[in-house]
């Protein structure tokens, strides 16, 4: 049966579920996009499958914790288990071979992560960032009550539902609380949302790491930015957090935050865990008790900044055929715009491509089921994107090894403290607009994103003119 499939299978199955796309992916884990034929309802299928036998047992421990984690949880807040298989096949596309491997299938979140909104489209007001903060609050008192610590809570974690409601996710790191002090011992891993006590490896009190890391989350929401690196006390951001010195205050002095919403962070951010907010203390703070975005707010609000880069997309559109096939993009006097390519200063480019058109494959229609914020929809041509992208990643210490026969980049680009793996690849979508997709392979979202929005400012600032 498994032989017949191979031989006329066009698109990947897993087990009877057809695979869109990728939407996802950790060590030796990738969530995919599947769809159930017979009903045509989308789901979310995070499949193990690794080559090194070690990592491979640890990975079934991790989805095994995971699978038992989400069947006790039962919150609209905390994404919700289908079903899971421990010998799931995957069947790969165009007769390139299958594999055994294990899966749960989840709910699917078509509005993506949190970490992308915030850090493509900006910080969220105090009223919205706090309607979030009673959703995330309320899904970890759910799994707390439920004696699950969540341990590896962050900003990716955190996914939207078709409404952008919150929906807590991936428990592959969770812990049981087995005694009434609600002690762990489990390390978290991810350091910028870990407690002290958790880097110092002491045993910690599960719920109240927890709401640290929930604090975290929330002033990202509120700033766009971490508030320190690692929560110890040489760090040079939370050394003065912790003391509560004003400094701190002045190091963020680009956010402009209210008295009541400071005390708050403070309070769940501190350093001696005794001292930091519990469940009920969090409830009755002024600051969680003030002015809530309701829900149809926060969803018109998310659901607009997704809106503005499409717009933004038909208006490149416009520009290109108003200009006529005689103008392209050319670079003049620090910035890109549309004009005669006789007028164009020679780039310093990462990469060539060759001179004629590349092919580009057509996004199918399930493809956009889920928005992807490290995507984007553009109006300028694939060549177009790509001159841009060179020239952008020119000013990085980068490497960049570029296809021959489609739109396709793989980049590595070393930053100060980390280094940076992704690919950039470019599809034809619907309404001659071309969709660029990237794909951090490794390295540090926070890292990334400055690069991405970089590039992504640089496509939608194409005029068609140069300033004067």
């Amino acid at each position: 049966m498994i032989k017949w499939l191979i031989l006329f299978i066009i698109m990947s199955k897993l087990d009877e579920l057809n695979v869109i796309r990728t939407i996802g992916r950790g060590v030796g884990t990738k969530v995919k996009l599947v769809e159930d034929p017979k009903t045509g309802v989308f789901y979310a299928a995070k499949i193990v499958k690794s080559r090194d036998d070690s990592l491979l047992n640890y990975l079934r421990e991790a989805l095994l914790r995971e699978t038992d984690s989400l069947s006790r949880i039962n919150h609209p807040n905390v994404v919700s288990i289908v079903n899971w298989n421990g010998q799931g096949v995957y069947v790969k596309k165009e007769d390139r071979g299958f594999y055994e491997c294990m899966y749960i299938l989840m709910e699917l979140c078509p509005n993506g992560e949190l970490f992308d909104i915030i850090s493509r489209t900006g910080k969220l007001s105090e009223n919205v960032a706090r309607g979030l903060f009673h959703q995330l609050i309320n899904g970890l008192e759910a799994c707390h009550n439920s004696q699950i610590v969540h341990n590896d809570l962050k900003c990716e974690n955190i996914l939207f539902d078709r409404d952008f409601n919150i929906k807590i996710s991936d428990f592959g790191s969770c812990a049981i609380l087995r005694d009434r002090d609600g002690q762990v011992k489990t390390k978290g891993k991810n350091e910028m949302y870990m407690a002290p006590e958790m880097h110092m490896l002491q045993p910690c009190n599960g719920e109240l790491s927890d709401f640290f890391a929930a604090g975290v989350i929330l002033f990202i929401m509120a700033t766009k930015d971490p508030p320190f690196q690692r929560a110890i006390l040489n760090d040079p951001y939370y050394k003065h957090l912790a003391s509560h010195e004003i400094r701190f205050w002045k190091l963020h002095r680009k956010a402009d935050l209210s008295n009541e919403f400071k005390n708050f962070i403070e309070s769940l951010l501190a350093y001696d865990s005794s001292q930091r907010l519990n469940l009920a203390s969090i409830k009755s703070h002024p600051w969680y008790n003030g002015p809530v975005a309701n829900p149809n707010e926060i969803s018109s609000e998310l659901e607009l900044r997704r809106q503005q880069a499409v717009i933004a997309a038909e208006r490149a559109k416009q520009q290109r055929i108003s200009a006529g096939e005689n103008a392209g993009i050319i670079y003049n006097r620090g910035r890109f715009f549309r004009g005669d390519v006789s007028e164009a200063e020679e780039l310093s480019l990462s990469f060539s491509y060759p001179a004629d058109l590349l092919n580009t494959h057509k996004v199918c229609e399930k493809f956009n089921v889920v928005n992807k914020y490290s995507q984007f929809l553009t109006g300028l041509l694939p060549h177009e994107v790509m001159t841009i992208l060179s020239h952008t990643l020119a000013t990085y210490d980068s490497e960049c090894e570029a296809s021959t026969d489609s739109y396709k980049v793989k980049v590595s680009i070393v930053t100060e403290g980390d280094t940076l793996n992704f690919k950039v690849s470019i599809l034809e979508s619907e309404n001659d607009l071309y969709l660029v997709l990237f794909k951090l392979e490794s390295g540090n979202h926070f890292d990334f994103m400055p690069i991405f929005n970089a590039i992504v400012e640089k496509v939608n600032s194409i005029n068609d003119k140069p300033i004067e």
